[in-house]
């Protein structure tokens, strides 16, 4: 009614309120927001700053290879090659023990994603429905959302065991290749099933709060129960196929960067065994190949080190103040203007795919 009378909607004082509102929830959503851009940028920022390490790496190596191999006899240049080659066979081995690995936790991840299958859950539905039978109660309706929040729970903390499983067969690669082949030691992320119990759970209060409220007390129940219910049965559908797009994007991505790893070491070091073949007899080709490893080792340097740019500027465009200001609005997100170079074309992943070399 205020809302056709100016004077008294001034006086109340609505609008403002309202607008302090919509400032605080669009504030609060900038943040979130800005913390899943800054994480998901920066973790493939840094990614990409272990691939340009690893190319310094191998062109710092190369160098140093084509310069002692200039001034060596014929003989001690053959134990050059010799250990190049060598270090190659080894590397091939490491990459067959990962190719087993991979196929291993493909089979695992294959098990994991059937627990989240559609038909998994329309048997559950299915089953619930039968056991309401004709009587569509509110106690029954309580009693079986607290059941499938119950199996969800379970369904979750194996699926989370089966996930600490394939973890500890990705950290065994991961810890293969750091301590033969000089990788960073880094460990593969966990499986997180928490968002999807929680949206269990808040399915469930929902539920509580439904079959209690007096509103529901004046409709007609059988009715409005079962609508409800058709209606759960749709988000709960949801909420499944969401989790099992997370889980995939993470099969994927558990062994993911160590595959990246693996492929760009390989072919550096095959560039290295290539470029040693090529300058063994030949003073000219050494010579030819030591200013093609110093430019390669420049660029490479470039790279990383705008890489690492990219990173600080990213980290400094994004400012957040938790502290509370004057007015009492809370959380303020600043956004620069950093002019960020590269973009990324991911798109998400709807089906698990071993990653093999």
């Amino acid at each position: 009614k205020i809302r056709k009378d100016p004077a008294l909607l001034k006086r109340s004082g609505i609008n403002g309120l309202e607008n302090s509102l919509a400032e605080q929830m669009v504030q609060s959503k900038h943040e979130i927001l800005g913390r899943a851009v800054v994480t998901e940028c920066s973790n493939m920022i840094r990614a990409s700053r272990k691939l340009a390490q690893i190319r310094v790496d191998s062109a710092k190596n190369q160098l140093a290879e084509l310069r002692e191999l200039q001034h060596k006899s014929h003989d001690a240049s053959k134990e050059i090659l010799a250990k190049v080659v060598a270090e190659r066979k080894r590397y091939e081995s490491s990459i067959l023990t990962f190719n087993q690995g991979s196929e291993k936790i493909k089979r695992l991840s294959s098990k994991l994603l059937r627990h989240l299958s559609l038909g998994y859950l329309d048997t559950t539905l299915a089953q619930t429905k039968q056991d309401m039978g004709d009587s569509w109660t509110t106690v029954g309706l309580n009693r079986n959302i607290r059941e499938i929040t119950r199996l969800a729970i379970n369904l979750a903390e194996e699926i989370s065991i089966e996930g600490q499983i394939i973890k500890k067969h990705a950290d065994d690669l991961y810890q293969l290749f750091s301590s033969k082949h000089g990788f960073e030691k880094t460990e593969a992320v966990e499986l997180d099933m928490r968002h999807f119990i929680e949206n269990i759970q808040a399915l469930e209060k929902v539920t509580e709060e439904f079959c209690t409220s007096p509103v529901n007390l004046l409709t007609e129940k059988n009715f409005l129960i079962r609508k409800f219910f058709l209606g759960l049965g749709v988000q709960i559908q949801a909420i499944f196929e969401q989790a099992h797009l997370d889980c995939t994007r993470w099969l994927n991505q558990v062994i993911g960067e160590l595959k990246d790893q693996i492929s760009v070491h390989k072919s550096a070091l095959d560039q290295r065994a290539e470029s040693l073949m090529e300058s063994h007899n030949n003073a000219d080709k050494v010579i030819k190949n030591i200013t093609n490893a110093e430019k390669d080792l420049i660029k490479f340097q470039e790279q990383s080190n705008q890489l690492d740019a990219t990173l600080l500027k990213l980290m400094r465009s994004v400012k957040f103040n938790t502290d509370l200001s004057a007015d009492g609005k809370v959380v303020q997100l600043n956004m620069g203007t950093a002019n960020l170079t590269g973009s990324s074309n991911q798109k998400p992943t709807t089906k698990f795919d071993a990653p093999f070399i």
